[in-house]
């Protein structure tokens, strides 16, 4: 259950189409859960802007970052939809952006009307013990503020390249609600 991230520089001086397969194979085989994946440019101070030519066209840099970025994300989606049908433990951080935005009626540039009656579920954001994003519904009954800064356990039934959507165990829920507030 391990999950593994990395940092990967595509246009370093001197890389070849070649090293770029290399690199694309080693994202496949290890099954990264995310890279963070940037194009290579000097900066000054360091070792590499002093000993190396930036050879390689700003063009080509972009075609193979943009290439990088694409497997990256297929794997990605591989590796989050490995865990469709598994319950996880989630620690959980925090109200989700996506019911930040529904719960203050602004998302992106055009303002959403909402009815007084209208209660979109709110969604909470956290992350399992192998740092993959996880999202699911407050559980009926409960106050965010009961499970934030907690773990609980959630039920994973779908999943996208950055993040696993779930339900959260009731039962599980209520038990550590139980459990926090007589710690109170």
């Amino acid at each position: 259950d391990v999950s593994i991230a990395g940092d990967l520089i595509v246009g370093f001086p001197g890389e070849t189409e070649e090293d770029v397969e290399a690199t694309r194979g080693l994202i496949q085989r290890v099954g990264f859960k995310n890279n963070f994946i940037f194009k290579y440019s000097p900066r000054p101070g360091t070792v590499a802007a002093s000993r190396y030519e930036d050879d390689i066209p700003d063009p080509i840099k972009r075609r193979r970052l943009n290439s990088l970025l694409a497997s990256q994300a297929e794997v990605s989606r591989m590796v989050h939809a490995s865990w469709v049908g598994k319950r996880v433990s989630v620690f959980v951080e925090k109200i989700s952006e996506q019911s930040r935005k529904q719960q203050t009626g602004f998302e992106g540039s055009n303002t959403k009307v909402s009815l007084g009656w209208e209660k979109p579920p709110i969604q909470l954001s956290g992350r399992t013990s192998g740092d993959l994003i996880a999202v699911f519904d407050l559980p009926t009954g409960h106050d965010p503020k009961d499970l934030i800064g907690h773990i609980v356990e959630v039920d994973i039934e779908a999943s996208s390249p950055l993040l696993l959507k779930g339900r959260c165990d009731q039962r599980t829920s209520q038990e550590k609600v139980k459990g926090i507030r007589a710690m109170l």
